[in-house]
This record gives structure tokens, sequence and C-alpha cells, in this order.
């Protein structure tokens, strides 16, 4: 059974071996890049995810913007009424408020923050209002002939026009701004990939150029003293001896 000493000496005589230090500077490369490899799926676990929140944010930005439209073609037949003067468009009107109805509701489905709920709340409270306004009293005025009435009643249709491009503004301006900060997320993913990759692939130099270096002193020097001593018992100094520290 090995004593303490004897196991002490063991460890320090590996130690001193080339053996253990090749180990420990191939371990070194090999964390290196387990260090490496580490930071860059990190870094791209972020990215993806920062690019999914750009895809929400923009797919929200883009039913917004069908929203606010399909409000101001509701808003157009409504004026297009007025102007003619009839019930003639009352069919096509409809249809055109029932999609401003679904696109509002298409763009609830996009929501991601749950305060952005009440902007939403607010549009479709607009469109609805808007909507009653025009059927229940502008569309009855305007075939009872009362064209002062159907005008004053075109001033609120047109504040709810104007409430519900308030709403789909603010929303806008917050969809933006997420955006904003999920691809500054995107770009620091990639610089701190770059720089981790960059660091590594330095760190990876230095440690085969110091391992380079230490092959050639503890290597190569051991073999220049094998051939010196060589040489020496060759030309007859048979007291030569070759000392080898490893």
């Amino acid at each position: 059974m090995k004593t303490a000493e004897t196991r002490r000496a063991g460890a320090r005589r590996w130690r001193s071996t080339i053996g253990a230090r090749l180990v420990a500077a191939f371990a070194a490369l090999l964390l290196l890049f387990v260090v490496a490899l580490g930071v860059s799926l990190d870094s791209f676990a972020r990215i993806a995810k920062a690019e999914r929140e750009v895809e929400t944010y923009e797919r929200t930005r883009h039913a917004a913007d069908k929203a606010a439209i399909a409000m101001r073609e509701q808003y157009i037949h409504q004026a297009h009424t007025l102007i003619v003067f009839d019930g003639s468009h009352k069919d096509h009107y409809r249809e055109v408020a029932a999609a401003t109805a679904e696109s509002v509701a298409e763009l609830r489905e996009t929501l991601t923050a749950t305060d952005d709920g009440a902007l939403v709340d607010a549009m479709a409270t607009a469109a609805q209002a808007g909507d009653q306004t025009f059927e229940q009293e502008t569309l009855p005025a305007v075939l009872r002939g009362e064209r002062a009435r159907a005008m004053r009643l075109h001033e609120a249709m047109e504040a709810s026009v104007v409430d519900f491009e308030r709403a789909v503004g603010d929303l806008r301006k917050r969809t933006d701004e997420r955006a904003s900060i999920a691809r500054a997320d995107v770009e620091s993913a990639w610089s701190r990939a770059r720089t981790a990759s960059l660091s590594c692939l330095g760190f990876a130099i230095v440690t085969a150029a110091a391992l380079g270096i230490f092959l050639t002193r503890s290597i190569v020097f051991r073999i220049n003293v094998l051939r010196d001593g060589a040489r020496r018992l060759g030309a007859g100094d048979l007291s030569a001896r070759i000392h080898i520290d490893a």
C-alpha cells in the first residue's frame, strides 16, 4: 500500500512529465473552445428570442395600420352618403364597417402586452360609436332629408375617427419602441458572440504558441541532450552520462 509521501512524490513526477504538461495545455485549449461555444449558443438563443419579438411587434404594427385604413375607409363611405345624400350606399358601407370591426379584432390577437388592450378597446369604442351615429342618426336624417342635422352629426362621426387614429398612434409608438429595444438586443447579442469568439481565438493562438515553445524546449532540448551524449559515447568517452529529467 502506497504511503502519502509516495503518492505525493508520484504526483510531483507526473506534473513534471511532458505528458502532464501536454494534457494541461490541450485541456486549456478545450476549455477555451467550450467557453466560446457556450457564449455563442447563449447569444444565438438571445438573437432568436429578440428576432421573434421583432416579428411580433411588426405584425402588431401591420395590423394597426390595417385597422387605421379600414376605419378611414369607413369614414369615407359615411362622407359619401352625405355627399350623394341618399341611402344608395348603405349596403356597401355596412360591409366596410364589418371589415373595420374585424380588423380591430385581428389586431387584438397580435398583442403581447396587456396594457395595450386598453388602446384597442378605445379603437373598438371609437369605431362602434361612429358606426352607431351613422346607422341610428345620420342615415335616418339623410333619408328624411334633414341636411342640417346630418351635417351636424358628421362632426360626431369625424370625432370618432380622430379618437380611433389617436389610439392607433399611441399603439404604433409603443410597438416601435419595443421593436427598437428588441433590435438593439439582437445587435448586442451579435456583438457579444463576435467578441467572445475573437477573444477565445486570441487566447487559443497564444496558448498554441506557448505550447509550441514548450514542445521545442521540452522535447527538442532533450533530443539534443541525447544526441550530444551519443556523440561522446561514439567518440570513445565511456564515462559520458546522459541526464534526462523527464
